[in-house]
């Protein structure tokens, strides 16, 4: 039945993806967090995140005990805008 790839994102929608060291995966707008992009998940966080186009293996650095995120708001004298 090829009714389920009629969408020009079937191979998105079927296929996940290993990041590996996340040096070519896209934090925001690459499916490798469950069946959506973030982008999508998490809007509100998107438009105010600095960097757009970041990739997950950029999104923190390895400590001894493990992996750290670094999140890099856009933020105004009165908080997050």
């Amino acid at each position: 039945n090829q009714g389920h790839f009629t969408n020009s994102y079937w191979f998105y929608d079927y296929v996940g993806r290993k990041i590996g060291d996340g040096s070519s995966t896209l934090f925001w707008k690459d499916k490798w967090l469950g069946n959506t992009i973030l982008k999508s998940a998490f809007l509100r966080l998107y438009r105010i995140a600095l960097n757009k186009d970041v990739k997950v293996a950029d999104m923190g650095i390895w400590l001894a005990s493990g992996w750290s995120w670094q999140w890099h708001w856009r933020c105004s004298s009165s908080g997050i805008t």
